[in-house]
């Protein structure tokens, strides 16, 4: 005889996931006897029984009973009644939302069995494991959080599903099982010096991880090792953490791996060209001593944003302010500020210099006679300008000492041979020049990368 119950046909339902929490007898104390495996087998024996109530109490039973009656219901559903395989398969649901990890894990391994098997109950199998999903999914998220970690959402630098691991974070390996249901995580943040090789091997089970972050841990070539099994993993950084060239070898199997970025490492130099060379043209790498200034740069070695709490914080650099100098040396363009200051490890004292309070002007100079009438020389950025000859197209387009010739029709300009041909190649150029403002001799002493900071 086949039996339904509204109560079967309304918890298979995705409202009735939903409401799992609330209608789930909670699981048996730690002092209770588990029943005898007899018992277990009468129980699920009785889902399909005559009596209405009795197959009711025997799945609240059951389910109360936790993980050891997985293993019975499991064994019953090779021939069994329609009743009966609905209710095994709803007990099994149950099991699975358990907040005992062992007792969700065994029970969603039960359900993939029978789904991938030839029985009669293996549709409702895979409906169940469908419905699951999202149902799983929002509980391990919030107990996740609930733990200390950071779940970013549909997030700029995070992407769809990302997590942080920061020092908020209490929970044990153990509880990184949770992170088996949430299954499209695509960036994992590990910031702190808790986290070691056990940690990045519980995250190898990440299938869709595509970003990486470590920083400040502790972990080594050994854990890197666990990153081979992240073949969709297509962005990698290791800040702070001591790593060596051997850990290389690791990242060389990666077939989607397109950028690496490593920031105070020990990785050298052969270990960088080993990881150019596998990457090739689809992919860059980038490795720097570590030193953290806090500033994004734009233009000419101008200051777009400072980090708060930073190293430029704290040394009193502006927006809009304009790097001449680091570490006493004149610069000229962004790269070659971002790879002095990369060059340098975390807590070095380092001196500079910045312009503020100038002013952009842009100038039209058209040409007249066969040289363009300035003496001038690399002060920084540009061409600062010593000297205007009387008459000149400089003189007539509004070039004055101390002027810094920028961009010369749109490119920048840092030698005067170089002035001197884009002069000659044109009857007018458009110049922009950088007039004016205040030298500020500077000294910090540098941070250490965090991402998502800036240089």
């Amino acid at each position: 005889m086949i039996r339904y119950s509204v109560f079967l046909m309304y918890s298979l339902t995705p409202l009735g996931l939903a409401l799992a929490t609330a209608e789930r007898p909670p699981e048996p104390p730690p002092d209770r006897a588990v029943p005898a495996l007899k018992t277990l087998r009468s129980w699920v024996n009785s889902l399909d029984a005559d009596r209405f109530e009795v197959r009711e109490s025997v799945t609240g039973k059951l389910i109360a009973a936790g993980r050891p009656a997985i293993r019975p219901l499991l064994s019953s559903l090779e021939d069994t009644s329609l009743e009966a395989s609905t209710r095994a398969i709803l007990v099994l649901r149950e099991l699975s939302m358990s907040p005992d990890l062992d007792t969700a894990l065994e029970a969603e391994t039960a359900l993939k069995r029978i789904a991938e098997s030839f029985q009669a109950s293996a549709g409702r199998a895979r409906n169940t494991l469908r419905l699951l999903a999202e149902a799983r999914q929002g509980r391990a998220i919030t107990a996740l959080r609930q733990l200390g970690a950071r779940v970013h959402l549909d997030d700029a630098q995070y992407g769809p599903l990302g997590i942080e691991f920061g020092d908020r974070w209490h929970g044990k390996i153990k509880d990184l099982q949770h992170l088996r249901w949430v299954t499209n995580v695509t960036t994992v943040n590990l910031a702190g010096r808790g986290f070691g090789n056990r940690f990045l091997e519980a995250l190898s089970r990440l299938d869709n991880l595509e970003r990486l972050v470590i920083q400040n841990t502790v972990i080594t070539d050994g854990g890197i090792e666990h990153v081979r099994k992240l073949s969709g993993l297509r962005w990698i950084f290791v800040f702070h953490t001591p790593i060596t060239d051997s850990a290389i070898e690791h990242l060389l199997v990666l077939p989607r791996l397109d950028e690496v970025k490593l920031y105070g490492t020990d990785v050298t130099t052969k270990g960088k060209l080993r990881l150019e060379e596998s990457l090739g043209d689809r992919g860059t790498v980038d490795i720097r001593a570590g030193g953290f200034l806090g500033v994004a740069l734009s233009g000419p070695c101008q200051v777009s944003r400072v980090v708060p709490q930073s190293a430029a914080a704290k040394a009193d650099l502006r927006q809009d302010d304009i790097v001449l100098k680091f570490a006493d040396q004149y610069v000229t363009t962004v790269q070659e500020l971002i790879g002095k200051i990369g060059s340098n490890r975390l807590g070095g004292r380092i001196r500079f210099e910045v312009l503020r309070d100038y002013e952009p002007v842009q100038l039209t100079v058209s040409r007249k006679g066969d040289a363009l009438g300035v003496e001038g020389e690399s002060r920084g950025i540009g061409i600062f300008i010593t000297k205007v000859i009387a008459g000149s197209s400089a003189a007539e387009a509004g070039l004055r000492v101390g002027d810094r010739i920028y961009t010369w029709n749109r490119d920048s300009v840092h030698q005067l041979p170089d002035l001197t041909k884009r002069y000659e190649a044109a009857d007018q150029a458009e110049v922009v020049v950088i007039r004016g403002g205040k030298r500020y001799p500077k000294e910090v002493v540098l941070g250490g990368w965090k991402w998502p900071d800036l240089n």
